[in-house]
């Protein structure tokens, strides 16, 4: 079972069943909602998933709907006040983006392998052109971006992912629409999307941050998220990678779990 760092032990708020609670989850870029069909089944409480802009069935010629100001004003639409988001790595970045935009609109936030974005410019100015030049591969064919994209080191350890579960993401992403992935690239990038750390301290809401075990570089990030925010656990997935919640998903709706009945 996953371990906590430096946050004690769980703090029971008030007892509330779980299933009358909402739980959306925002899925990782090249993903739909489909990718969280494996935690779903190990979770006590269903799972509500959206496909984000750019991806599957929600798509748009408008360059401005990829915009993180446009995303965070469609969310606080669709989103019921008073919900628990979800969100894994570009994903979490959004439902980051939402918390600060929005600090009492939601009710929790779960955080998966997810930053707040880069926050030195020269930083921001390097991910930019990596950002570009992974948009540009996009727009010359899937195949041969799928081919880059899955000998990043922060993908590999998705091999863990159930082998059934696997194949059809790898299949759904063949599928996806290049041109519509390139301009979610360009457009909310880490390299573009503005930074929210200075707003973390504004959120109050319980947030769960979870990180794999091997993923050492949000590992940091998430430490130093929790010393920003108000009201944040940290814990490490055991033996799992970026993709956390897909390559250990009984691990992590275990911890998930404990923390929606300890916290609500």
């Amino acid at each position: 079972m996953g371990y906590i760092i430096d946050c004690g032990r769980f703090k029971r708020v008030k007892d509330k069943p779980i299933d009358s609670m909402e739980l959306h989850a925002f899925h990782g870029f090249l993903g739909l909602s489909s990718d969280f069909a494996v935690l779903d089944t190990e979770l006590s409480i269903a799972l509500k998933t959206h496909d984000l802009i750019g991806h599957g069935s929600h798509l748009s010629e408008d360059e401005q709907d990829f915009s993180t100001e446009k995303q965070v004003e469609h969310w606080l639409e669709q989103l019921p006040r008073d919900s628990i988001l979800l969100g894994y790595s570009m994903g979490g970045r959004l439902a980051c983006q939402i918390a600060c935009s929005a600090p009492k609109w939601l009710k929790g936030l779960i955080l998966v392998g997810a930053s707040a974005g880069l926050s030195a410019s020269n930083e921001r100015d390097s991910r930019q052109r990596w950002d570009n030049a992974m948009a540009e591969k996009l727009e010359q064919g899937m195949d041969a971006f799928l081919r880059d994209w899955n000998q990043l080191d922060i993908i590999a350890s998705q091999r863990n992912i159930e082998a059934k579960h696997l194949q059809k993401m790898r299949e759904n992403r063949l599928r996806q629409n290049p041109e519509m992935l390139a301009k979610s690239m360009r457009i909310f990038g880490t390299g573009t999307m503005p930074s929210c750390w200075g707003k973390l301290s504004d959120v109050e809401i319980p947030v769960l941050l979870l990180t794999g075990e091997h993923d050492l570089k949000y590992r940091q990030i998430a430490g130093e998220m929790q010393e920003r925010l108000a009201n944040a656990e940290t814990h490490i997935i055991e033996n799992a990678g970026h993709c956390c919640h897909l390559e250990a998903p009984k691990q992590t709706a275990r911890i998930i779990d404990t923390w929606l009945k300890y916290q609500f």
